[in-house]
């Protein structure tokens, strides 16, 4: 079935800039389509249109919105919240959990030290208590 042409609506200029708001804060594509007050067959018509902009405004809202949460997620990350580190690591920067070592097996608990400015050896053994005989390398 081929859409008429009819059934393009041309959009001002405040009405793309309401389907770009309505995008950035999540609103779903029906509700912009009622606000804009267009039909399901307009919608489909305009939306498949680049011409209209309608598709560009959609994308450039979803886009802003999505800025704003991986802003709001670094604040949070950067006052020293795990869970928006964790969150940012896997739905912003795609990185997988560690996975335990499959020599060690998933019943060792593994322990990881991030430590911020390089330490000298014994300045490391100050901060961290440090068993010489489990260290691995040269003695």
């Amino acid at each position: 079935m081929t859409i008429a042409s009819t059934e393009l609506v041309p959009l001002t200029t405040t009405a793309l800039e309401t389907a770009r708001v309505l995008a950035r804060e999540g609103v779903r594509e029906p509700v912009i389509r009622a606000t804009l007050g267009l039909t399901p067959r307009q919608w489909k018509a305009t939306l498949a249109d680049d011409s209209t902009g309608l598709a560009a405004a959609l994308d450039e809202g979803t886009a802003e919105g999505a800025a704003e949460v991986v802003q709001f997620m670094l604040a949070r990350m950067r006052d020293g919240s795990m869970r928006a580190a964790e969150w940012l690591g896997s739905h912003v920067f795609k990185l997988r959990p560690m996975q335990p070592s499959e020599d060690i097996g998933a019943s060792v608990p593994r322990v990881i030290v991030n430590i911020g400015t390089p330490m000298s050896p014994e300045e490391y053994r100050r901060v961290i208590n440090v068993q010489p005989d489990t260290l691995p390398g040269p003695r």
